[in-house]
Parts: structure tokens; C-alpha cells; sequence
């Protein structure tokens, strides 16, 4: 039987599948190894009162008794090894002269802790022999050394009288009785430890229904987000892209209209002025149809997020082509260039392999949101890029252009000279802030990205600056477009932030915009490296 029940068990006493989850209690700790070292004590001290000194019993009951002072501290084992601290109360309550208290207490903490049919009978078993022994033992010592003939003895009566102890009953009744309370004592001890076990169980059980009542919110939840999504997405589809259509094709059908006044205007009779202002507006017809067309476009990139937003979700996992890294770098700009972009680069980036994945994509994102912002505000203008990274310096990344205004005066000068210029608005965000008034600090905008930081030396040599199909745009297309800036910056910002980063943009006194992000430096192996004991 006792085969049997370890054959459930691991070779440490643990069980692994039949683990219940049981909270240890302190006091409860406590009063066990008091009241077990306390039994043992006393069964111990009653066998050690008719020895005498200079003899090997002697010597036995002085070591018994050593023992049992702390004997009650094997039940602080039975958190985590139940099953041992059972089978080894059972071996010292069988061969040294203990009581049977700490056997049934062990056997209490084995129930309750493994949901084991096979090792709770076995250790019921094992518990029985052990406590039915331990009682017989004391029943068939002497009178003067037996707890049991102690309490069925006749006052006035035994060695403390100087008399021969009388019992009051026989001493098969008292082994019966004695019998009987060991089997009262074990099946106590095995309800308690069912009754343990049971609410353990039930409070685990709890725990899982609750938890999967909140999965079952939860998903109730995403699925009326996603229901919502789809119906602002079916929305926005019917008004807002459908309004921008209409956007679209009355550009176009303003900019025809303007082309063709132009073209049957007769220069001799036509004032300057006439034949000026219809230029800009079929220029400015054209450049809402080119915004309108590209509004058109993210409206439908935003409507396929809501739909479909786990497609969404993999655009922010970090790919070969979405990190910090020369090729990735190298091909953004190429792309931007192929789209009309005026681009000076200077790259410096070093170790990359040691940085990690998310401060990678992040830079990368600040690469590719500043370009973007600078192609659809100031579309024609040159773009300066400066990026340097480092393990010692940390990522740097500016990134400055003209202003589409400037731009366009500069361009215009000749036919514009005697009509006054607007004022120019300027604007600076620092992190997350939204682009308003004033210039951004030195120290986020320098003046020019032709020095490489730190005096390092560029690891590829800078790119020359390649000619574009000049696109014009309009004066209040682009006075819209600036007071827009920012709106994916702002993003950017929140985003580096996180990363415990900077990052500022606006324009200065010379109305030249600046992007400038600082992303400390990750290291992968910090973040993957498993911590050493």
C-alpha cells in the first residue's frame, strides 16, 4: 500500500498533476509545531520515569526527548513536500516513542494538498497502523509510565501513594478505548483535510469562472468595438471619401475651367493682374485636387484600419524594412526622391545589430513621418536629413526644409513683386505639444545637417541633392497646410516619448521647418539576456 501511494508521487514526495493550490497560514503553522512537539514531549517524559541513569535506555530517552523538542518543525515542510513530511512523521511517531498527533496532522496537510485517491488511502492506512500502534505501545507499559493507565487509575493509588496502582477498568477496555480515539483522531484528521482540499478547490474553480466571465467581457467588448468600427467605417466610406470626391472632380473641373480662360485671354487687352490672379487660382485648383486625392487616400487607409485592425496591428511590428537600418534607410529615401523630394542625406549609424527592435522601428518612423510631412507641406522644397546612431551617443535624428510659402515666394518672386506678401505664421511643438507660435530652441534645431554629430565620420559618403519636377502649390492651400503640421508629429512625439525620448519640431526666424528626435540607445541583449544567479 505504502508502494502504491508513493508510486502517485514524484522522487522528491511531490506530486505534480494532483497539486491543489492550499494558502499556508502562519498562526495555523505555529500552533501545529507547538502542539506537536508538545505531544511528543509528554509521551516521551512518561516513558523516561522508571529509568535509571548510567544505561543505554537512559541514554535512548535523553535522545528522545532531544528530538522531540523540535520534532514539530517537520510540519513546516509540508507546503511544499506534503507527501515526504507525511511518510516521515509516520516513521518517527513508529520508531521513536511519539505521540500520534504529528501523523495525523501530516496526513491532514497530504489530503488536503494532492487530490490522490490512491495516496489518500494509503495514507489513511499508513496514519490508522501508525496511531493504533502508537496507543497499544502506551497501553502496554507499565502503570507507572502509561498516559492511558494514568487516566484510569483509582486516585489514591500508584507510586505517588506508595501504593500499587489500581485501574478502574481492565486493560483490554482501555486498548479498546484507546483503539477507538485513534480511529476517531484519524478520521477527523482525514475530514480536514478533505474539508481543505474541497474549498481550495471550489476557490480555484471561482477563480477560473471568473476569469473566463471577464474573457467572455472582454470579448464582448472588442466585438461591439469592432461592430462600431465597421459602422464608422461603413460612414465614413459613404460621406466623408464620397465628399471628397466631389472635392476631387470640382478641382478638376475649376482647374480646366481656368486653363481654358487662360488660353482664350488676349494679352494685349488682359492687365497683368487679370492674367496673374488666373494662374494662381488654376494653380490652387490644382493643389486641392492633389490634396484631395491624397485625403481621399488616407480616408481609405484609415477606413481599412477599422475593419480590419489586426492588418493594422502589423504595421507596427518591426520587419527588415520597417527598422533602422542602411537599407531600410536607403531605400525610403530613394522612394521619396522618386516621388518629386529634393533630398540632402547624411547617414551615420553604427552597431546596429546590438539596438533594440522597438527603438529601431521607432526611429525609423520618425525618418519616414518627417519626410512625409515635408513632401505634402513644402513639396518642391530641398529636405536636409540628418540621422546619426550610436551605442555611446544614442540615436539622432533632423530633418529641416523650407516652408511651402517660402518656397513659393522664392519661385514667384518675378511675377509677384508688386503685390504685397502675407505675413508668415510660425510654429514649434516640443514632444507632443501642438505646433502654435515661436522658434524652437537651439539645441533641437540646428542650423544646418552638413557636419555629421560628434564629429564622426559618415559611414556612407553624402548624397548630392538630385532635381525633381517642380509641383507649385498654392498660397492658402499652404497656409491650410501649415496651420495642419504637426498632426502625425504629434504621434511621433507620443510615441518617442514613451521610448523616454525627445522630440521638437516647428519653425525658426527664417522660416525653416525642423523635425529633431533623440531616442536613447536600447542594447537587445540587455533586453533578451536572462538574469544571472
Amino acid at each position: 500500500m505504502i508502494e502504491q501511494a508513493l508510486h502517485t508521487g514524484t522522487a522528491d514526495g511531490r506530486v505534480g498533476t494532483d497539486d491543489v493550490p492550499i494558502r499556508t497560514k502562519l498562526w495555523c503553522t505555529l500552533l501545529m509545531v507547538i502542539f506537536a512537539s508538545f505531544s511528543n514531549l509528554m509521551q516521551v517524559a512518561f516513558t523516561a520515569l522508571t529509568t535509571t541513569p548510567d544505561t543505554l535506555y537512559y541514554i535512548w530517552c535523553v535522545l528522545c526527548t532531544l528530538l522531540a523538542l523540535p520534532s514539530g518543525l517537520l510540519l513546516t515542510l509540508r507546503t511544499n513536500r506534503p507527501v515526504l513530511t507525511f511518510w516521515a512523521a509516520c516513521v518517527c511517531c513508529s520508531i521513536l516513542p511519539f505521540d500520534s498527533l504529528m501523523a495525523m496532522m501530516a496526513l491532514t496537510a497530504m489530503i488536503a494538498r494532492r487530490d490522490s485517491k490512491n495516496l489518500t488511502l494509503g495514507g489513511i492506512a499508513a496514519t490508522a497502523a501508525v496511531s493504533v500502534w502508537c496507543q497499544l505501545r502506551d497501553v502496554m507499559r507499565p502503570p507507572d509510565v502509561s498516559l492511558w493507565q494514568a487516566i484510569f487509575t483509582k486516585n489514591g493509588t500508584g507510586a505517588t501513594y506508595g501504593t500499587e496502582p489500581e485501574l478502574i477498568i481492565g486493560k483490554p477496555a482501555i486498548a479498546g478505548i484507546a483503539i477507538a480515539c485513534a480511529a476517531i483522531g484519524v478520521a477527523l484528521s482525514v475530514l480536514i483535510g478533505l474539508q481543505i482540499r474541497q474549498r481550495a478547490i471550489t476557490s480555484a474553480a471561482t477563480a477560473k469562472a471568473d476569469a473566463a466571465q471577464n474573457t467572455v467581457v472582454l470579448l464582448k467588448h472588442d466585438l461591439d468595438s469592432q461592430q462600431f468600427a465597421d459602422a464608422l467605417a461603413a460612414e465614413a466610406h459613404d460621406t466623408l471619401a464620397h465628399s471628397l470626391s466631389l472635392l476631387a472632380l470640382n478641382a478638376s473641373a475649376l482647374q480646366a475651367t481656368t486653363n481654358h480662360l487662360q488660353a482664350n485671354l488676349d494679352p494685349a487687352n488682359t492687365p497683368d493682374v487679370v492674367r496673374q490672379d488666373v494662374s494662381s487660382i488654376a494653380a490652387t485648383a490644382q493643389d486641392i485636387r492633389k490634396q484631395a486625392a491624397g485625403a481621399l487616400d488616407e480616408a481609405h487607409t484609415i477606413i481599412d484600419t477599422l475593419r480590419h485592425p489586426e492588418q493594422a496591428a502589423a504595421l507596427f511590428t518591426p520587419t527588415c524594412e520597417t527598422s533602422l537600418t542602411r537599407a531600410s534607410l536607403n531605400a525610403l529615401v530613394d522612394d521619396a526622391r522618386a516621388a518629386g523630394m529634393r533630398i540632402d542625406s547624411w547617414i551615420d549609424i553604427r552597431d546596429l545589430s546590438s539596438l533594440s527592435d522597438k527603438t529601431s522601428k521607432t526611429a525609423y518612423r520618425a525618418v519616414q513621418e518627417a519626410l512625409t510631412n515635408a513632401r505634402r507641406h513644402a513639396m518642391g522644397a530641398t529636405v536636409a536629413l540628418q540621422v546619426d546612431a550610436a551605442p555611446d551617443r544614442g540615436i539622432h535624428i533632423h530633418v529641416s526644409n523650407q516652408s511651402g510659402n517660402h518656397h513659393r515666394n522664392q519661385q514667384s518672386a518675378p511675377r509677384s513683386a508688386a503685390r504685397p506678401a502675407a505675413p508668415a505664421a510660425t510654429a514649434t511643438a516640443v514632444d507632443s505639444a501642438p505646433a502654435t507660435s515661436g522658434a524652437p530652441t537651439a539645441a533641437h534645431t540646428p542650423a544646418t545637417c552638413a557636419t555629421p554629430a560628434h564629429g564622426s565620420t559618415p559611414a556612407s559618403n553624402r548624397n548630392s541633392s538630385t532635381t525633381a519636377p517642380n509641383h507649385d502649390s498654392g498660397n492658402a492651400n499652404h497656409n491650410s497646410n501649415a496651420n495642419r503640421t504637426g498632426e502625425g508629429l504629434a504621434g511621433l512625439a507620443a510615441r518617442v516619448r514613451q521610448l523616454h525620448g525627445t522630440c521638437a519640431y516647428g519653425f525658426d526666424d527664417h522660416r525653416i521647418f525642423h523635425v529633431d528626435v533623440t531616442l536613447p540607445w536600447a542594447p537587445q541583449a540587455a533586453l533578451a539576456q536572462p538574469r544571472l544567479r
